[in-house]
């Protein structure tokens, strides 16, 4: 049994946690879709400060998205982008989304800004460019939904991009053997971004519509966690 960590950098808001769960549930639900049964899972609120006490407590991490932005000054991010800096020293294994993502681009010395295209929302096309770490995505473009403001704009020292889009080139980016980081969001339901998508309706303005009709569109995340899982050795 291998055990994930995931470093909660946000709440789920009710009514929609009562009906989705938070982002462990939605990170185990993904697995579980994925045919991956051999894990258990440890939550972190990072946001309010909680951490492993030891970095072995679990076999590997997952950091979650968030509504915040990685930039700002709160104590916590602050403390989040040094245990990412943490984790990379110990080579330990992270899978980082959206936020996640973002923090570890931060962290480690890359640049992170608010995206002069706006809103990126709904489901989004993307081209696999490393195939090797996505095995089960080999046919490009892969279609996953986002939800962010925020982009990486230039990689760390030493990552290799891996996921890119029109609308967001650094997509996607490995460091070595330890670090696979994503701007999407594998571990949304169509019904969840919907959900999230209708709360933001006024401040989406004239791309709420092209957003909430793209949710039909037939999503990869099976092949994304099998490719989460093959990187992990799960």
């Amino acid at each position: 049994m291998t055990t994930l960590g995931v470093l909660l950098a946000d709440t789920v808001d009710e009514p929609l946690r009562a009906r989705f769960g938070d982002y462990t549930t939605m990170f185990a639900s993904l697995f579980a879709s994925g045919g991956i049964d051999q894990c258990h899972f440890n939550s972190y609120n990072v946001w309010n400060q909680q951490y492993p006490e030891d970095i072995d407590e679990c076999d590997a991490y997952v950091i979650s998205g968030s509504r915040k932005s990685c930039y700002e000054s709160d104590d916590w991010i602050k403390r989040l982008l040094d245990y990412i800096q943490f984790l990379h020293s110990q080579r330990k294994k992270t899978i980082g989304i959206c936020f996640g993502h973002q923090c570890v681009a931060l962290a480690l010395d890359g640049c992170v800004a608010r995206s002069e295209r706006g809103w990126g929302v709904g489901v989004h096309e993307y081209s696999v460019v490393d195939e090797d770490t996505f095995p089960f995505l080999r046919c490009s473009p892969v279609r996953l939904q986002c939800s962010h403001q925020d982009q990486v704009t230039r990689m760390p020292r030493g990552a290799t991009l891996t996921l890119q889009s029109e609308f967001c080139p650094y997509a996607g980016m490995k460091i070595e053997d330890h670090l696979l980081t994503v701007q999407p969001h594998p571990e949304f339901s169509a019904g969840y971004a919907e959900c999230l998508l209708r709360t933001r309706e006024d401040l989406l303005g004239p791309r709420f519509p092209g957003a909430l009709e793209s949710l039909v569109r037939q999503t990869d995340e099976i092949g994304m966690v099998r490719s989460f899982a093959a990187f992990l050795g799960v």
